[in-house]
């Protein structure tokens, strides 16, 4: 949720309300869990309130920095080709599933949206900038 939130938060504000636990089976509890410690005890706020940075962080700390070795070791390499989104696909939707998880099906949407365009900026940042650096004297 920080990490994507500007994608999460029109789905669920901070200080929204959520549904109550009787209407979740307990294997959507732990779902439950984070959107009220992020929404209605406004943690999200928290976590963002030094700036935007922070949130960026979180995303490569938590879904992009890999070990250079680690994706060799796997096959993955530096190939060149495209980057995995950080956030694996949801199972199909199953009838009868709580309408509060269908909002976080579109959030996560919207989030993969928000990771690509941020991937796209930043690649472009970088290809521009990659060629003044001098190393050694």
């Amino acid at each position: 949720f920080v990490a994507f939130a500007p994608a999460f938060e029109p789905h669920f504000p901070v200080g929204s309300e959520l549904p109550p636990w009787d209407d979740f089976a307990a294997e959507f509890w732990p779902l439950r869990e984070a959107l009220e410690y992020c929404c209605r005890h406004r943690q999200v706020s928290v976590w963002l309130d030094a700036d935007d940075n922070i949130r960026r962080f979180l995303r490569k700390a938590l879904f992009e920095d890999e070990d250079e070795d680690e994706k060799s070791a796997a096959g993955g390499g530096s190939d060149g080709g495209e980057e995995e989104p950080p956030l694996r696909p949801l199972p199909a939707a199953a009838p009868g599933e709580p309408s509060l998880l269908a909002r976080w099906r579109r959030a996560r949407e919207d989030a993969m949206e928000l990771w690509a365009g941020e991937m796209s900026v930043e690649g472009d940042s970088s290809e521009g900038s990659g060629g003044g650096d001098v190393v050694g004297g």
